[in-house]
């Protein structure tokens, strides 16, 4: 455990972080975050972080003290004051702050909080998805602590020794628990539009960034659940897990439970790039 953390404009122990039970982000979920893989040091994907962390704060009417700067300026702080020899996962949280009465009114300072999590990057993943429907709020684009329902779908994948929860909303496909979705089809990859209730993940942005110059066309549509169930690949973004294979969904077999070549390209691309932002 990393001992020392960011809290209001103070480093501090983590034991000596207080945060109020009158706190709007304890009390209706209100606050976003960000999650941010730090390796050799290095924030990957820093501004596109930040510029969905202000999105959030903006969407839920909390004031944004902070720019990429000053971020980038702690994170490093952070990880002198622990020491850090590895890779680590980041944590930002930004609650509405204390309110004196228990009321959707009474809006407060907000408390900020970055610290880090230990992060076995070599760790192995299953390569299983399960399905559920979606019965998540309607505010799935802003990355909020309104997490209940996929605090109970990662559960649920746990319990079935899979890597994720691929939500499902009138049969069509929305997003992962934690993760975005893709499907690929001969030399097309396929993922979710942001009209679907889903969150504009950081690393999908990158694979729909990317994906052409390695000759790969991406498009951007609505999925229905026979399309992902008869994919000839699926794999899913996120920024700790990176471009990770789906073989299984429901216990069907995705491409005879083999990690295909479009996701094998994708996944070093991705890999190669990560690796030459962290050494120069």
């Amino acid at each position: 455990m990393y001992d020392i953390v960011y809290h209001n404009g103070h480093y501090k122990k983590i034991n000596d972080v207080n945060i109020g039970i009158n706190d709007r982000g304890f009390l209706y979920g209100h606050s976003v975050y960000e999650s941010i893989a730090i390796f050799n040091g290095n924030a990957l994907f820093l501004e596109e972080h930040f510029s969905r962390l202000a999105h959030g704060l903006n969407a839920l009417d909390i004031p944004n003290t902070f720019d990429c700067k000053k971020i980038k300026e702690i994170i490093d702080d952070l990880c002198k004051r622990n020491n850090i020899q590895e890779n680590v996962k980041c944590y930002i949280q930004i609650t509405a702050g204390d309110t004196e009465l228990r009321n959707y009114t009474d809006f407060g300072t907000p408390n900020i909080i970055i610290r880090f999590y230990e992060w076995n990057t070599k760790q192995s993943l299953s390569h299983k998805a399960i399905l559920m429907d979606d019965l998540r709020w309607g505010l799935c684009h802003v990355k909020s602590n309104s997490l209940a329902y996929n605090a109970i779908a990662g559960k649920k994948a746990s319990l079935n020794q899979a890597v994720e929860v691929i939500f499902i909303k009138d049969d069509y496909v929305q997003e992962c628990s934690t993760s975005n979705v893709f499907i690929c089809q001969e030399n097309t990859i396929y993922t979710p539009d942001n009209s679907q209730q889903l969150l504009p993940g950081v690393t999908r942005q990158w694979v729909i960034n990317n994906a052409s110059t390695l000759g790969i066309d991406v498009v951007q549509r609505k999925i229905h659940i026979d399309e992902l169930i008869h994919a000839d690949e699926v794999f899913i973004t996120a920024s700790y897990k990176g471009i990770h294979p789906i073989t299984s969904i429901n216990g069907k077999a995705i491409n005879q439970n083999k990690i295909g070549n479009i996701t094998l390209k994708i996944q070093e691309n991705y890999h190669n790039e990560c690796y030459q932002m962290c050494t120069h």
